[in-house]
């Protein structure tokens, strides 16, 4: 996976998300601050929203990652966001899938840590998982980006 094409398609995702929460009408309360008045508003709205923007993603899907890789759908239950991503030049059956693992973790780690969005709805309480397949079908890494990632 080309590492130079894979962090812009990350920030251009998360960017998508700062932007549905932003722009979206919303009937929940907010005090004279502009805040939710509790914390149950606030998940209902972001589980809103995530699920919002799984459905307009997945109209877009597939999306090329690079020339390599390709997101196939998202997926939003609660405060979860998943992300399905095939990489077609893998071969699955030759891979060291925890060494894989820990390389894509790290990246995308790198990738949160450097875009002010993931990290503030993360800080909300969302995770994003994401589910890397080879063309065959099989599982190469999961990878979840939650509140215990490390910048």
């Amino acid at each position: 996976m080309k590492s130079s094409t894979f962090p812009r398609t990350f920030k251009k995702i998360s960017n998508i998300i700062i932007f549905l929460l932003l722009i979206s009408n919303s009937t929940f309360a907010l005090d004279q601050y502009g805040n939710f008045e509790s914390s149950q508003e606030q998940d209902l709205y972001l589980i809103a929203i995530l699920k919002n923007m799984a459905t307009q993603m997945n109209q877009q899907m597939p999306i090329p990652m690079d020339e390599h890789s390709k997101m196939l759908n998202a997926v939003a239950y609660g405060k979860t966001m998943s992300f399905n991503v095939e990489i077609s030049s893998l071969d699955t059956s030759k891979i060291d899938k925890d060494l894989m693992h820990r390389l894509l973790k790290r990246q995308i780690n790198n990738i949160a840590c450097d875009s002010a969005a993931v990290r503030r709805l993360i800080s909300w309480g969302v995770d994003y998982v994401y589910l890397f397949r080879g063309a065959d079908g099989r599982v190469i890494a999961r990878v979840t980006l939650d509140n215990s990632y490390q910048c």
